[in-house]
């Protein structure tokens, strides 16, 4: 996580603390950790549970 977001610099990373954050978890279906929401405009277009660093980055690359 913390190098892609390094790599990548057109996309913008943020990591939420859900015992903190719980309505943020609720609006956004956050029941695994990690867990990888792609917004666009203020909308879900994807999401990803789990760690799977290769698929996180076919998402980003097809969503960029």
């Amino acid at each position: 996580f913390q190098q892609l977001s390094e790599a990548i610099p057109g996309v913008v990373f943020i990591k939420i603390d859900v015992d903190e954050n719980p309505d943020t978890a609720a609006k956004y279906n956050v029941s695994a950790m990690p867990t990888f929401v792609f917004l666009k405009s203020g909308e879900v277009i994807d999401r990803l549970m789990g760690a799977n660093p290769a698929r996180l980055q076919e998402l980003i690359d097809e969503h960029q």
